[in-house]
């Protein structure tokens, strides 16, 4: 599904300017005929999903509802990304006019176009109630593993950033013992490395410069930490952290997952746990006291030893 379909709640109505997304009034009054349709289909469709809500698109500075787009996402006040979208247009490739109710969703396969299309996703009928069996069929919330088939790339490469500052680091602190290694005409005296090495060699006991015994204890530890994450992909907890929508009490879903380093296309290859369900009260104390951690870090960001942050309410944590 292509990344402009993907639309995260928390994008929608941002106060700050950013956001692409405004809520949308399928109560307000209209002029267009076509908006009236639309609108109609919403309002079963919060029949069928009492807590659904609705987002569009909107640009220009003439007033965000005026110029919304004619997609309307659905999405639940607890959900991490919209379920899908619906339409009242033409969204055919052919374009003849024809406008139809359409139904967008990631589990819809239609055969009829190719897969990097839109439409591939999208089922259309010019029937309303047929237009209302197929959002009940297609439409629904994101699962735990999906959101870990669509995050999981993210993480991997968090961890792979992490692991070449750990590198990096290593060669800056090793850089000073290894360079200017070979054999000089000067008279500057015989590289530190060689001669502490030929040292040990020579009386098999401790190094002439506390500044090298420094130096060696520094890469021997930095050593060890690279070499922990070097093609140790950690097995970590997704866990995501949202409000119920009618409870109003926080909760986390929290499930395993092995494997990250294989992408969303190679997903077969990770395996992701069933969700366990946790409050404030019973949540484990090890995951709790991680999360307390990326609560403060930035989106995208990953802590050693600690996790990967890849939203406002979707964290992984090392296990």
């Amino acid at each position: 599904m292509r990344g402009s379909n993907m639309v995260k709640v928390e994008e929608i109505d941002k106060m700050d300017g950013t956001g692409e997304y405004t809520i949308y009034d399928i109560d307000a009054p209209t002029d267009s005929a076509d908006r009236f349709k639309l609108n109609l289909f919403a309002r079963d469709l919060r029949d069928v999903f009492p807590d659904i809500k609705f987002a569009c698109a909107f640009s220009g500075t003439s007033g965000r509802v005026e110029n919304a787009n004619r997609y309307l996402h659905l999405y639940t006040a607890s959900d991490e990304w919209c379920w899908g979208w619906i339409a009242y247009a033409d969204v055919k490739l052919e374009r003849t006019g024809d406008k139809t109710y359409c139904v967008y969703s990631r589990k819809v396969s239609n055969k009829k176009y190719d897969m990097h299309r839109d439409q591939h996703h999208t089922v259309m009928t010019a029937n309303r109630e047929v237009a209302v069996r197929n959002a009940k069929r297609y439409l629904s919330p994101f699962t735990h593993k999906e959101i870990v088939d669509y995050s999981c790339a993210r993480v991997s490469a968090a961890i792979d950033h992490h692991q070449e500052t750990l590198e990096k680091e290593l060669r800056e602190i090793r850089e000073p013992l290894t360079k200017n290694l070979r054999v000089s005409d000067s008279d500057g005296g015989v590289p530190q490395l060689y001669a502490e090495l030929f040292h040990l060699a020579d009386i098999n006991h401790e190094f002439l410069s506390k500044e090298f015994t420094t130096r060696v204890r520094n890469i021997r530890e930095a050593y060890k930490v690279a070499c922990e994450g070097k093609n140790n992909m950690p097995e970590m907890y997704c866990v995501r952290v949202y409000q119920h929508v009618r409870r109003k009490v926080q909760l986390f879903d929290v499930v395993t997952t092995t494997n990250l380093a294989a992408g969303f296309w190679s997903r077969t290859q990770r395996q992701v746990g069933d969700p366990t369900t946790y409050t404030d009260e019973n949540i484990p104390e090890e995951i709790m006291g991680k999360l307390a951690v990326l609560s403060i870090s930035g989106v995208g960001e990953y802590v050693h030893d600690v996790g990967y942050r890849e939203s406002e309410g979707i964290f992984y944590v090392t296990r």
